[in-house]
């Protein structure tokens, strides 16, 4: 069972409500796995993205407050910095599809004028505490500007004894699993890759369920 949430959108809604949509849909998924027939020791989430970016923070800001912790996490090419300080935002600035001048076009639409550069919920990265968190297959692009930031969320993750497996898909852009008809790396390894990883954390038999956010 999968549920894919629509959380609301900037620019009619700024930063945070995202954050706050996919922490409320993530914590009502957990009180309400009996009334769903889910079980509740096998919930994952996952997100690509942006999605990605929400994905880790919905696990941070609900870490220790679910009914049913999650226990894997699944983050493709995810958003986890809006500081841009990482070599391939500045090495891969003019790269299709997210030149450095659309992904500021994007933060100024969701943050606003004033950019949150002190706020975990906008930047993983600044949370203090990672342990806890379930394991985490992270997947990067190699010719994607958020490509560091999801090797350095890994690291991070790692660095605090959470079991993480990362791999950059080489020769690959941002949205490439979008991309399964023209890419074999899309529609083969890496979604084969992902099932696997899922069916082994959740110990899948006949049933599967989590929470998608794109």
């Amino acid at each position: 069972m999968v549920f894919s949430l629509d959380y609301r959108l900037a620019p009619e809604h700024p930063f945070p409500a995202a954050v706050e949509d996919s922490v409320a849909a993530l914590s009502w998924l957990s009180h309400e796995v009996d009334a769903f027939g889910l079980d509740a020791k096998r919930i994952a989430i996952a997100g690509d993205s942006a999605g990605g970016g929400l994905a880790a923070v919905a696990l941070h800001e609900t870490k220790g407050h679910l009914a049913a912790p999650v226990c894997a996490q699944v983050l493709i090419y995810p958003a986890l910095d809006l500081r841009g300080r990482l070599p391939s935002r500045r090495d891969l600035a003019d790269h299709f599809p997210i030149p450095q001048d659309m992904i500021q076009w994007f933060f100024g639409h969701y943050f606003g004028a004033a950019w949150p550069i002190a706020d975990p919920r906008a930047i993983p990265l600044l949370y203090q505490d990672y342990t806890g968190l379930p394991p985490a297959l992270i997947i990067t692009a190699g010719h994607d500007p958020l490509r560091d930031e999801g090797a350095e969320y890994a690291e991070v993750l790692e660095a605090a004894g959470v079991p993480v497996e990362y791999e950059c898909s080489e020769g690959t852009i941002h949205g490439f699993m979008n991309m399964g008809r023209v890419l074999r790396k899309a529609h083969g390894h890496a979604r084969r890759r992902i099932a696997t990883w899922l069916v082994e954390h959740l110990q899948v038999r006949e049933t599967q369920q989590g929470i998608f956010l794109d």
